[in-house]
């Protein structure tokens, strides 16, 4: 016999081997903690991503959903911004959206940069 069948052989209970006693002798041993990976550009990438802040504009009129539904995000954050951009208010006018689009709700998701 090789050495992989020797040791397989005895690692096998013998005949007065209880259950409790297989389990207890096969009990799992603490997981080691794994070393921090670096982080990847696209993982900071996306960090940045979910700094973004988003804000949801509740569109409460079933035909200014449908107004939005045939837009593209592109052209849903075109809107946002030029209504930022119009507002009388001063520290508005200078907030810039990155991202908009319609949910499944029909509301408006704004996303804005974390710094805003």
């Amino acid at each position: 016999m090789n050495l992989k069948t020797e040791e397989i052989l005895q690692a096998l209970p013998g005949k007065g081997s209880t259950w409790p006693s297989l389990a207890a002798a096969a009990a799992p041993k603490a997981p080691t903690p794994a070393a921090p990976r670096p982080q990847s550009v696209e993982q900071k990438s996306a960090e940045a991503i979910r700094n973004n802040k988003d804000i949801i504009v509740k569109l409460n009129d079933p035909d200014t959903i449908k107004e939005y539904q045939d837009k593209a995000p592109v052209a849903i954050l075109a809107k946002v911004n030029s209504a930022l951009a119009t507002s009388r208010h001063p520290q508005i006018q200078t907030c810039k959206a990155l991202a908009a689009k319609q949910l499944r709700s029909g509301d408006i998701c704004v996303s804005f940069a974390s710094d805003v």
